[in-house]
């Protein structure tokens, strides 16, 4: 339908076409058939560019559409690749082996519009920068996996804050992609105040990723002081031996990580409950109690308030 602004221009257009033609040559019929065909042009005109006009908003709809759809399958494969599978030695080697850019294409064009929301556009450079550091890393062994695993919740942090403010915005007024965020945030459940249940969400994924990092950090020094306090005959090792060691204590704490099951903050929490325990578990178990300890020391800064004790007592 033609906007008033510019049906007004052309009866405008009209008028003055035909006083300018009948001052110059006082051929009133001339006059209007000139106002005339001015007019036809301007309507075919404004026709032309509110078409145009309308495709790109279809092709900007249909870009946009297709980035939030592979925002939320990156979501969903990450969720299932890292937190949702079963630990075992065959889930840790595919997660090795794993291509990673297979999982997400961030050079795709549909990405990389100025017309999508100033919103979406943000959260997608710190999902960008965020995948580099994903893509970059390579988990030859266990405990790279929990670098990896550090990576893969600040991806999932970022596609959510996508995928919230999508939500939060009427599906950046498209019904098609209100109805994938719905889902893949609501999950059909009644959330009262979802707002601050994603903010919950984030901060969870956030405080999560600076765990394992602090853990990935100390994992090294605090391994050779608990084989120490754990084993009487460590000295003993074969360099095969400790390497194997090593990596089966790193698969124990990768594997509680990516179950929500180490919470530094938690001086109470209870990693293990069984009894007894593997001389692996043991490890893992003071490990996890000494980094706890020094994580309580961590300043805002990132800095440690005091030297850790890193020799047996």
């Amino acid at each position: 339908m033609l906007d008033v602004k510019y049906f007004a221009a052309i009866i405008i257009g009209f008028c003055i076409c035909i006083l300018v033609n009948v001052t110059k040559d006082g051929s009133f019929w001339a006059a209007v058939s000139s106002a005339v065909a001015a007019s036809i042009s301007a309507f075919v005109a404004c026709q032309m560019y509110q078409k145009e006009k309308y495709k790109e908003k279809t092709e900007n709809d249909k870009e946009l559409l297709y980035a939030i759809i592979q925002v939320a399958a990156l979501y969903n494969k990450l969720h299932s690749l890292y937190l949702g599978n079963d630990r075992t030695d065959e889930s840790f080697n595919n997660l090795k082996r794993l291509d990673k850019n297979s999982l997400f294409d961030e050079t795709n064009r549909a990405f990389y519009n100025t017309n999508h929301p100033d919103k979406f556009n943000e959260n997608f450079i710190e999902l960008i920068v965020a995948m580099a550091y994903f893509k970059g890393g390579v988990a030859t062994n266990n405990k790279c996996l929990i670098v990896d695993y550090a990576n893969v919740l600040d991806n999932m942090k970022y596609c959510y804050e996508i995928i919230v403010d999508a939500y939060e915005s009427n599906g950046y007024q498209n019904s098609k992609i209100l109805k994938i965020v719905e889902n893949l945030l609501l999950n059909e459940k009644d959330i009262k105040d979802a707002k601050s249940e994603f903010q919950e969400v984030k901060l969870r994924y956030d405080k999560r990723n600076k765990e394992a990092v602090f853990i990935f950090e100390w994992f090294d020094k605090f391994f050779l002081v608990a084989i120490k306090k754990v084993l009487d005959m460590q000295d003993e090792l074969e360099k095969h031996e400790f390497l194997n060691l090593e990596d089966e204590v790193a698969k124990i704490i990768v594997s509680k990580l990516m179950d929500n099951a180490i919470d530094l903050e938690d001086e109470k929490d209870e990693v293990f409950n069984k009894i007894p325990l593997s001389k692996e578990e043991e490890i893992a178990k003071k490990i996890i109690s000494d980094i706890r300890l020094l994580y309580s020391k961590k300043q805002d800064d990132g800095s440690i308030a005091f030297v850790a004790q890193t020799n047996p007592s």
